[in-house]
């Protein structure tokens, strides 16, 4: 495999998921937080506000999709690791020896604490970020129990500005889960004439489901989410059974229709998260009917079912946009009380650490948050946050994850360091500079809650720069002296991981064989229109997820892999391409349904995947039959047989 360049890092740093995007939260965390630091402002002086402030800010990034309890449960349990990592570090600041050693304590914690998943994980990393930010302040507070209160009160104030709305309304939590499929589907609609190789609107509809079926739902509420859920899901599935037709012979309307659907997949997004939007609905469900005229006037009969699913599950989803949404006291679900039970996150940490993988994340985190940490104090950094805080920020279980990360850290501090001199530099130092910052760095936090790393970065870094700066005896350093250290840390991070390095793309050939096999078996029951098993479709479509994370990761991770990174992606969309004509076949709108799924190339598809578990085992795979395709299907089988054949060593 090729090296992995940086600019394939770049790309994946600077990305963000723009389906993911969440306004409310951010906005009502941004102006909230602005009105109570302005309060506090007028009350007591900015050394006080200073930790009101961080508390307030941090919070925003402790807060994951999800129903009211486990969103609950990971904010309480946020602001108690806030809490006490705030008071541990207040302890430690000036005491190097012990600072260090308590250092090494609190990330080889955070670090093991992932295995409890990613609410805790995130816990843990923001308990390590508050660690390093009260440890290695550049001013001293004599009161470090009253700074530590004044953090954990806005940290709570944070946390119920989360809470209490989505208490209010109920499912409306849910609600943004499920814009998110629709807006996954429509952008990729809209954006990518290949959009059936994304995962994202399959993985993400499963994210929505299963969330919604963790409060259970009943009577009218159950039937709304299962319209919806159920609609989007049968919409992508027919207009992936145009994609056959769309790559054997380009269409203007095939096009079209391709794109009103997906503008009337983000007109329904909206319309879910925002019910004041619902108006945009119709006008795009009239569009949508428009580019069905005009694809029945221009393409084939044969495509009339997939065209007729389309026009059905639209007006199914238009229809119950209309309708009165499940809010507040029109929700209905099996149990009325939301009880959070605290426990369940601590009893996770039980859970057996498969590979090790978490074990050795807490060893190198701990090694590098403390070296970091000795770092700053044998170089005589006067602000030691960066450092170590960096190391906090982007050191992830695996090497593909921990990269872009890195690259955005860089970024992002280069680009906050300078915004907070040009910031700083129009309006000067004191309360107001300090409110802003407050409110527009809980603005770019949705960068984070969408995995858009860099802006993010951005905003921490502003915040934490005006905070420092708001207070006149903070001014002790550089801006250059941030880089450095921030530049330092990369170094560090880098060298940790490539000493000891967790890869993900050890598996590339065993979940390819695995992509290949749900293949066979959802394309075995498609072979006759009508008949195809939804389950094995479904199977089909997570097998396909796993792969396409594992083969990215390639694209990021340094060292051979048993099928090369270009070859694995070749592969991957050639089995893409003849999953559509399965799909095509089970819907029944190709020319010759029965034979479009063909046994040799089916047999072919199981020689494959046991070539592919050879190579995963390390053995000499046998040499692949020749053979002549004789449909599409066959072909992209065989064209997947050539790239695993030429790639494979």
């Amino acid at each position: 495999m090729a090296k992995p360049t940086l600019a394939a890092i770049v790309r994946s740093a600077l990305g963000i998921d723009r389906a993911g995007v969440r306004w409310m939260i951010p906005l009502r965390l941004a102006i909230g937080s602005g009105v109570v630091l302005a309060i506090a402002l007028a009350v007591v002086d900015v050394s006080d506000a200073v930790p009101l402030a961080f508390g307030l800010a941090a919070t925003g990034l402790a807060d994951l999709r999800g129903s009211f309890r486990p969103r609950a449960r990971g904010l309480g349990l946020s602001v108690v690791c806030m809490t006490l990592a705030t008071g541990l570090g207040e302890s430690v600041a000036g005491h190097p020896e012990l600072h260090v050693a308590a250092a090494a304590l609190i990330a080889f914690a955070a670090g093991y604490a992932c295995i409890a998943g990613p609410r805790v994980g995130l816990a843990g990393v923001l308990a390590l970020m508050m660690f390093a930010v009260y440890s290695g302040k550049p001013q001293t507070f004599d009161h470090g129990l009253r700074i530590t209160l004044l953090t954990a009160i806005g940290c709570v104030i944070a946390a119920l500005l989360v809470l209490l709305p989505i208490l209010l309304a109920r499912m409306g939590g849910m609600r943004s889960d499920l814009a998110v499929a629709y807006r996954e589907l429509g952008f990729a609609l809209k954006e990518d004439p290949h959009w059936h190789r994304r995962p994202a609107p399959v993985t993400s509809l499963d994210v929505a489901v299963a969330r919604i079926d963790e409060v259970r739902p009943r009577g009218a509420t159950a039937g709304w989410y299962a319209t919806l859920t159920g609609g989007v899901e049968r919409l992508r599935v027919a207009l992936t059974a145009l994609q056959p037709e769309r790559a054997a012979a380009p269409s203007a309307a095939l096009d079209a229709l391709m794109r009103a659907t997906g503008e009337f997949a983000i007109a329904a997004a909206g319309a879910i998260e925002i019910e004041v939007r619902r108006r945009h609905v119709p006008a795009a469900a009239a569009r949508l009917g428009l580019a069905l005229d005009a694809a029945r006037r221009d393409l084939p009969q044969r495509l009339e079912p997939a065209l007729a699913a389309i026009e059905a599950e639209a007006a199914a989803i238009a229809a119950a946009l209309a309708a009165p949404y499940p809010l507040g006291r029109r929700v209905e679900v099996e149990s009325k009380s939301l009880p959070v039970p605290f426990g369940r996150p601590i009893a996770a940490l039980r859970v057996p650490d498969a590979n090790r993988v978490f074990l050795r994340h807490a060893i190198r985190l701990s090694i590098a948050f403390s070296v970091a940490t000795a770092l700053s104090y044998a170089l005589r950094v006067e602000h030691a946050v960066w450092l170590p805080m960096t190391v906090a920020l982007v050191l992830k279980p695996d090497y593909a994850s921990t990269m872009p990360r890195l690259v955005a850290r860089v970024l992002g501090v280069l680009v906050g360091v300078v915004g907070t001199v040009v910031l700083l530099g129009v309006f000067g130092t004191g309360p107001a500079v300090l409110v802003a910052a407050t409110i527009l760095g809980s603005l770019l936090f949705i960068a984070y809650m969408v995995h858009g790393y860099v802006l993010a970065v951005l905003g921490v870094t502003l915040f934490i720069e005006v905070m420092d700066y708001a207070d006149a005896d903070a001014v002790r350093y550089t801006v250059a002296a941030n880089i450095v250290t921030v530049a330092i840390a990369a170094l560090l991070v880098g060298i940790v991981m490539r000493a000891w390095p967790t890869r993900t793309t050890g598996t590339i050939a065993l979940v390819l064989a695995a992509f290949a096999r749900a293949l066979g078996a959802y394309a075995t029951t498609a072979r006759d229109p009508g008949d195809g098993d939804v389950a094995a479709r479904r199977a089909l479509a997570a097998a396909r997820a796993r792969a396409a994370t594992v083969v990215t990761a390639a694209r990021h991770e340094p060292g051979g892999t048993t099928v090369e990174a270009a070859a694995a992606t070749r592969i991957l969309a050639d089995l893409d391409d003849a999953g559509a004509i399965a799909v095509a076949a089970d819907v029944g709108v190709l020319a010759e349904a029965g034979a479009a799924v063909d046994a040799h190339a089916l047999a072919a598809l199981d020689r494959l995947a046991e070539g592919l578990d050879a190579v995963h085992d390390g053995r000499s795979p046998a040499t692949l039959e020749r053979w002549s395709p004789t449909t599409a299907f066959g072909g992209l089988i065989a064209d997947a047989e050539v790239a695993f054949t030429a790639a494979a060593h």
